[in-house]
């Protein structure tokens, strides 16, 4: 007999959408919120008062809301509640208010659960570059809680053995989380849960070693050591501004280490549909090839910004991707939406370069034609705590760009990045901003990374091992575009796009975090509260910065 797997239609958003009544109830619940303003903004309404935020999805009514002043606010110093008074406190505040989804047994007797996780710290390190001292200390607690579903049987037992087995659920539709900050407050909520409308199928079922032959056949041109694979079940998804039925279906979720150039670093965390029901690969056309003879206009702006100059589009970005060269599905079209929202803000493009293209010259050696006549760069590929993976221009072959790659070990002051142009860079991959305050053997953030900043404002990626999307650029675009700070945007993104844990070891896991490091002088404005041009504030380029800092949250 065939072995099945179950496949959930997910209910229309006409029943997940909050009325205005419904909204001004929330508020009260979540900040007792008497004073607000209300707006529509991309689909979702945005109810602001002087210092909170609650941000509701029209689409799934997924809600985020937060205390603006307190969360991710480098310059506090809370005193927090211990883990288990945390917890206390989470769950008291989930249950009062009504905030817990409402998950059910389906037809089937498939249990769905609802499970909370070890409170995870915010942190915040900063590195004198004067003396090398580091201060490290908390910002708050999130207590987030992953959503499974118990399946009566496990479709990998042999000889029929009936046995139960947890499925977590992983992706957007599937997030719970409370933030506690200084003396036990509530400073952030968010929660999306895509309530299930009916069992849709039970689909056929595709064994482990039927998606382990396709997960060699995606990486055959990369140098997989090891890898490994267990169930989940995730959410189709619809691309923006467009309705399409949605369902639930189970994955393989392949976690693999690769070794390019004797670094090891895992790649991005790759699913695979486990039954006959699911998305279908992209066949995408591949880009032209590059000729070498090609390269950016070496702008040297350094004396005289674009800022202060005349010019009908005076802001400029880039992207370099790898995607189905390293069995990545999501990462063309995460780089295209970073392209695209910059671009309708009016940004000029100077590449968009991907797989065989994605050159390991326009990050080092010739960067300053490059990614440093850039004033805003994304990558999404692989990556890890001492780098990401790029190809070399002449015969596409993987190479790994690392602070040394560059000419910048530890310590040392030849810098590279933000001698033209460039102020900020997000690594969408599997780190680099792995450190030892995270879990073990993740060494020093601050030291690696240092080296990098020559006018260079930010760096933002991970802290763990992350998997494949295609919607990290379009949402920190869209939110930074809204008047968020990047950092910010680029924490929520995260938060909403990754999963809390991602069953990987450390250091890559198993809480996935983001992060985002950045330099500065004292008494000068702090990087740390760059907005895009053109939306907000933007710091001085930090010339000679006297210290380093970075901010990690958990996802």
């Amino acid at each position: 007999m065939m072995k099945t797997l179950p496949i959930y239609r997910i209910a229309a958003s006409t029943n997940t959408r909050f009325n205005n009544h419904e909204l001004n109830d929330l508020s009260k619940r979540l900040f007792e919120i008497g004073n607000y303003s209300l707006q529509e903004i991309n689909g979702r309404r945005l109810l602001k008062s002087s210092n909170h935020i609650i941000d509701v999805d029209n689409k799934n009514g997924a809600i985020w809301a937060a205390d603006q002043t307190d969360l991710w606010n480098p310059k506090l110093y809370p005193h927090l509640p211990n883990k288990q008074n945390t917890s206390k406190i989470a769950d008291e505040f989930i249950i009062k208010n009504n905030l817990l989804p409402h998950v059910e047994e389906d037809d089937d007797n498939n249990l769905f659960a609802i499970e909370m996780l070890e409170p995870a710290p915010s942190y915040i390190s900063t590195m004198s570059r004067i003396n090398g001292e580091r201060e490290d200390r908390h910002l708050d607690y999130r207590v987030q809680y992953s959503f499974q579903i118990i399946l009566d049987n496990d479709p990998e037992s042999e000889n029929g053995t009936v046995t139960d087995i947890a499925v977590p659920i992983i992706g957007e539709g599937a997030k719970l989380g409370v933030t506690i900050g200084d003396g036990g407050k509530i400073i952030a909520f968010n929660r999306s849960w895509q309530p299930l409308e009916s069992l849709e199928t039970n689909a056929g079922y595709v064994p482990r070693k039927i998606a382990d032959s396709y997960f060699r056949k995606l990486t055959e041109k990369l140098n997989i050591e090891t890898f490994d694979a267990t169930l989940a079940y995730t959410f189709t998804q619809s691309p923006p501004n467009k309705q399409q039925q949605q369902y639930l279906y189970p994955v393989w979720t392949y976690r693999s280490i690769c070794n390019t150039e004797n670094h090891k670093f895992p790649l991005r965390i790759i699913t695979i549909p486990a039954t006959g029901f699911g998305p279908t690969p992209r066949n995408y056309e591949p880009q032209f090839t590059r000729s070498k003879q090609h390269t950016q206009p070496n702008w040297n702006w350094k004396t005289g910004k674009r800022r202060g100059l005349i010019s009908i589009n005076p802001y400029e970005a880039s992207t370099s991707w790898i995607g189905q060269i390293g069995g990545l599905d999501g990462s063309r079209n995460n780089a295209q939406g970073f392209i695209d929202g910059l671009k309708n803000a009016g940004w000029n493009i100077n590449f968009n370069w991907g797989d065989c293209n994605a050159w390991e010259t326009d990050w080092a050696g010739i960067d300053d034609n490059y990614i440093d006549a850039s004033d805003f760069v994304f990558y999404t590929g692989h990556g890890g705590v001492d780098g990401w993976q790029l190809f070399n221009a002449n015969d596409c072959s993987p190479r790994y760009l690392t602070p040394g790659t560059t000419g910048n070990s530890p310590g040392m002051r030849n810098d590279r990045w933000g001698q033209q142009d460039l102020e900020w860079i997000v690594i969408a991959a599997s780190g680099p901003l792995e450190d030892d305050i995270l879990s073990n053997n993740g060494g020093n953030a601050l030291n690696r990374w240092d080296g990098i900043f020559d006018g260079l404002h930010t760096l933002m990626g991970y802290g763990a091992a992350t998997f494949d999307t295609e919607y990290e650029g379009q949402r920190i675009v869209q939110y930074a575009r809204e008047g968020q700070t990047l950092i910010n945007a680029w924490f929520r993104a995260a938060q909403e796009i990754q999963p809390s844990n991602n069953g990987c070891e450390a250091p890559y896991g198993p809480t996935v975090y983001a992060g985002a490091l950045w330099v500065g002088n004292e008494g000068q404005p702090d990087p740390f509260n760059d907005h895009l041009w053109g939306y907000g504030s933007v710091a001085a380029d930090p010339i000679d910065p006297n210290y380093i800092s970075c901010m990690w949250v958990p996802c």
